[in-house]
């Protein structure tokens, strides 16, 4: 499917969404046809059958060429199906993608990771979880795997050379779209959450069962010549005595007794199928590609147990389980009876475990950190004009052009901003809805998706590897018998305790601050928040604080190591009454006017007739 070079990624998934539609359309008609077509034959077939009986025996000839049309016709049904689950695949993966681009977070499906969030993370306050959140942006990974994969490296910053190495195959993969691809549409088949991998992974460690008892397979191996040779003489009239009976009843008895272990075995492999489930398919996609970046070469070389490749061993197991499903068929008594059928199928899973011993939790691992590469490779394709982060190990985070990756691509507004060195403050003042809350979010998720390896919101983003620590969104808890205020200060004591880890770690700290402690009166607050701005300043941090509170902004000890920047509003009274916009343009110095009282005369709680200068006053 050729498109336009220059065709933006929005119109491209749009483009693609109509043409993948179109196909889903047209192989519906043909799977109706096909499956007319295989009750007509089967139909006839039956037809030619009583027929058969009935007048002349040729409609026999007529009934086996029908059959044979309708297993044909059958075959050719089950592929046009299996395109079309394909192509409901690629489709649908368009279809979110156009979703993400228009940020419709209302219809973008939302999946949650099983990882437990520590309390002390910053997941909440930038919104990494949740509706509306990062992980929902990037959320649209094959399993399971991938998502608490790249939920716990969002948590945690990477160190400076696995970022490089992230950021290389991350470019790889965003120029790879059918590999992309290909991993979405392997991933259909694969329904299993962290808890069926556990299990699956649980089992191909577990001790073996069948190859520590050689004798039982070496019994089974012997056992099946008896009843085989005694059918054989039997038939070939050297005997009248069916002595084979005996020995295949005899046989039954030995499956189901000596068998024991065996059972364990297959019953144990079949319950954690759904641990498995479709993953040869994913290790195919990610086997085959010709890969540059080393951090991709690697993943190749991990998918492989006693020199061979993961999606092999994979289908084997398959092909091993398929073998295990004869247990329910009608025919499983027969084989039972003359072969053992479950000693051996049980051998020949252990065989199997043994091989991938050790190997398939790398395995799995590995295909976590692959799908998590590619989430953040179709974030960079999705966002061409977003750019990688430059590490440096100065004590400043340096940002052009640095927008909220939340917001869509044409309503976010770009700020150039700069953080740092240690011994300074970035102080942003200004009136309520001015945007302080959004900008200092936009820094926090910036700095986390840089810190990953990910491209990030802005035209340039300079920053060193650092512990980030936050304090924006605050709950009380009733049942915890917390007040706003007491929570705002547990909140901040988890802050400080994370910026004294990074300096005991030698590590670089930054913290964001919004609104800081406005649960209590201003003079409190005021000497609150100085007190414990100093402390962070103090052990080497750098960090921004967001405040509307100016008696704050201009207490000496602050004044003399912020850099002051506010976000300010627009108010006109017009015909049809007052009204106030926002441009979230971040301009240097102190916010020069307020607008509570504005935005309650808009909202109408201030008596319009009567002057704002009263009111204040009043």
């Amino acid at each position: 499917m050729s498109l336009p070079n220059q065709a933006t990624p929005i119109e491209t998934y749009r483009q693609r969404s109509a043409s993948y539609q179109l196909e889903l359309e047209q192989l519906r008609q043909r799977s109706d046809r096909f499956a007319n077509l295989r009750l007509v034959l089967f139909g006839a077939a039956l037809f030619a059958v009583i027929f058969g009986f009935a007048n002349a025996p040729w409609w026999f000839a007529v009934a086996v060429g029908l059959l044979i049309g309708f297993v044909w016709v059958l075959i050719q049904h089950n592929t046009v199906e299996e395109q079309r689950q394909r192509t409901q695949a690629l489709y649908q993966l368009n279809h979110y993608g156009v979703q993400r681009l228009e940020r419709d977070w209302v219809n973008l499906p939302l999946r949650v990771p099983s990882l437990d969030i520590p309390a002390d993370s910053y997941a909440n306050d930038l919104d990494l979880v949740g509706r509306a959140s990062l992980l929902h942006l990037l959320g649209h990974l094959p399993t399971a795997l991938g998502l608490d994969t790249l939920l716990s490296w969002l948590l945690a910053p990477a160190n400076p050379s696995t970022i490089t190495s992230r950021q290389q195959a991350i470019a790889e993969l965003a120029q790879n779209v059918q590999l992309r691809e290909e991993l979405h549409v392997a991933a259909h088949h694969v329904t299993a959450e962290r808890a069926d991998f556990e299990q699956f992974l649980v089992w191909t460690e577990q001790p073996a069962q069948v190859l520590n008892r050689m004798w039982v397979v070496w019994l089974a191996r012997l056992l099946p010549i008896g009843p085989i040779a005694g059918l054989v003489a039997y038939l070939a009239g050297w005997t009248n005595v069916p002595y084979w009976l005996v020995l295949f009843i005899l046989n039954i008895i030995v499956s189901n007794g000596l068998g024991l272990w065996a059972n364990q075995v297959i019953m144990a492999v079949s319950a954690r199928r759904k641990g498995f489930a479709g993953f040869g398919a994913l290790f195919r996609a990610i086997n085959e590609p010709q890969f540059q970046a080393a951090l991709l070469r690697q993943a190749q070389s991990q998918l492989t147990a006693n020199g061979v490749r993961a999606d092999h061993q994979m289908a084997r197991l398959s092909r091993l389980l398929s073998l295990a499903d004869q247990r329910f068929s009608y025919f499983y008594i027969v084989l039972q009876g003359f072969s053992l059928w479950n000693i051996h199928i049980g051998w020949l899973l252990e065989r199997w475990q043994r091989d991938v011993r050790g190997q398939a939790r790398a395995w799995l691992t590995t295909l976590g950190e692959i799908e998590a590469l590619a989430a953040l490779a179709t974030l960079q394709a999705d966002h061409p004009n977003w750019t990688q982060a430059q590490l440096h190990t100065t004590d400043q985070v340096i940002a052009s052009g640095l927008a909220h990756p939340l917001l869509r691509p044409d309503k976010a507004v770009a700020n150039d901003l700069s953080i740092g060195p240690a011994g300074t403050l970035f102080l942003i003042t200004g009136s309520n809805m001015a945007g302080k809350s959004t900008l200092m979010r936009a820094i926090g998720l910036n700095i986390v998706l840089a810190q990953t390896g990910s491209v990030v919101c802005a035209s340039n983003l300079q920053l060193p590897v650092l512990r980030l620590a936050t304090s924006m969104r605050i709950n009380d808890s009733l049942e915890q018998g917390v007040s706003y205020y007491m929570a705002e200060l547990l909140r901040l004591k988890m802050v400080l305790g994370e910026v004294e880890q990074a300096r005991a770690a030698g590590q670089p700290a930054l913290f964001l601050l919004d609104e800081i402690l406005h649960g209590t009166n201003t003079r409190e607050r005021t000497v609150a928040a100085r007190h414990i701005i100093a402390r962070l300043i103090g052990l080497g941090a750098i960090g921004a604080v967001s405040t509307h509170d100016l008696s704050l902004a201009t207490a000496p000890d602050i004044a003399a190591i912020s850099q002051p920047w506010y976000l300010t509003e627009h108010f006109e009274r017009g015909d049809n009454g007052p009204s106030m916009t926002f441009d979230y343009q971040l301009r240097a110095g102190l916010a020069p006017s307020t607008n509570a009282l504005k935005l309650m005369e808009i909202v109408g709680l201030v008596d319009q007739d009567v002057p704002l200068s009263v009111a204040a006053n009043s």
